[in-house]
């Protein structure tokens, strides 16, 4: 689906259980609220039950996004959602911020975008993946603050900083030594921390962000393969086009193709 606003609120309303994630631009500084919350960041994945509302604050700027949207309405499955949202009510809904359940949901826009053999049942699978992530998010989220305290797990802003060390970084892949000299930590305490907080090795997200930055390059711009590749860090047009297949299930030419027809 594709979404556009402005200089005015957008509202969006649920109908059911409603799970979206937006898959383009992969950075967007957006702010919004449920009808009675506070506003909070919107990142890339937000919830509603049914009959809620998110309403986005308006920007200065004209801005677009394609978004997955999932509308959940299995009884087996709402009944977990609902006491998801019991969970997230009192944190800062409607924004999910769990790297396994978005991994999931953009395995089945790929799924969507390139359908083959059982794409109906891999769709079905990594939906309910999404959704056990999610309830297992909502419950250890209230624990947030204990883990910051006791140094186990990155701070939102220090996690958003190393974020754009990433996103800034042209000509290069980070390493853990960069990351962690960026922060002022060993990389090995890094690394512990990067496991707890986001579930990934360090290379992994760092792989995960360059990836998506091609994926935005490779649908908004002319710019050549070779010439994302070296633009993003990667030593060979091949060794990126490798990466961005074991990500994306398909090669970065065939990406853009489809995308274009």
């Amino acid at each position: 689906m594709e979404y556009q606003w402005g200089n005015e609120q957008f509202v969006f309303e649920a109908d059911g259980y409603n799970l979206q994630y937006r898959l383009l631009p992969h950075q967007l500084n957006l702010h919004g609220h449920c009808d009675e919350g506070d506003d909070v960041t919107l990142g890339k994945m937000t919830f509603l039950p049914p009959g809620g509302r998110l309403l986005v604050n308006p920007t200065e700027e004209e801005h677009s996004a394609r978004v997955l949207v999932c509308r959940i309405e299995d009884e087996a499955l709402t009944g977990a959602l609902a006491k998801a949202w019991e969970n997230l009510r009192a944190n800062q809904p409607p924004t999910i911020d769990d790297p396994d359940a978005c991994h999931s949901l953009h395995r089945i826009s790929l799924e969507i975008m390139y359908p083959r053999a059982s794409t109906a049942l891999m769709v079905e699978g990594c939906l309910r993946m999404a959704l056990a992530s999610i309830l297992r998010w909502s419950l250890s989220e209230p624990n947030f603050m204990i883990r910051e305290v006791v140094g186990g797990s990155l701070l939102d802003t220090e996690l958003a900083r190393l974020e754009s060390f990433i996103d800034e970084a042209e000509d290069i892949i980070p390493s853990a030594h960069d990351l962690a000299g960026e922060l002022g930590i060993s990389a090995s305490h890094l690394r512990r921390k990067f496991r707890v907080t986001t579930g990934l090795t360090v290379h992994e997200f760092v792989m995960r962000r360059k990836v998506a930055q091609a994926q935005n390059l490779l649908l908004n711009s002319t710019l050549s393969m070779k010439s994302i590749a070296y633009r993003l860090g990667f030593s060979s047009p091949s060794t990126f086009s490798i990466a961005f297949h074991r990500m994306v299930g398909v090669s970065p030419t065939h990406f853009r193709q489809s995308a274009n027809r």
